[in-house]
């Protein structure tokens, strides 16, 4: 069993982890929040936490994570992100339809950069 961690990198000033709530609903996931966090699941497949941080501290990490990439420059100034808690990507893989829904929606609702930990892999927002 390994952990991992799915990054939503924007910068939404007043963006809160009920607008999140709200978003995920309406994909029909299984939202409940508790203290600083989202648990997220589908009713039959593994739990996500979802927390939101923001400031200079994850700023910085964000700039250190991209310098390296195409988005750098664009990721300048993004100092908000949400966090998506993966306690078994194996698991979370087999059963990945629902981590898309919960991705791509968190992404949508904040215009954000999707990071996956386990690769390194950073995805632009969906522009039309």
């Amino acid at each position: 069993m390994r952990s991992a961690t799915a990054f939503i990198w924007f910068r939404s000033p007043g963006f809160t982890l009920e607008q999140a709530q709200a978003a995920l609903h309406e994909h029909r996931l299984t939202v409940r929040q508790e203290a600083d966090m989202l648990l997220v699941h589908d009713g039959g497949g593994p739990q996500y936490r979802v927390y939101l941080d923001r400031g200079p501290v994850v700023e910085t990490q964000i700039a250190e994570l991209a310098h390296a990439t195409p988005y750098a420059s664009r990721l300048a100034g993004y100092d908000q992100w949400l966090e998506v808690a993966i306690d078994d990507l194996d698991e979370a893989l087999d059963e990945i339809n629902t981590l898309i829904i919960l991705q791509g929606t968190l992404q949508d609702a904040t215009q954000g950069y999707l990071y996956l930990d386990w690769n390194g892999e950073i995805s632009p927002p969906y522009a039309p």
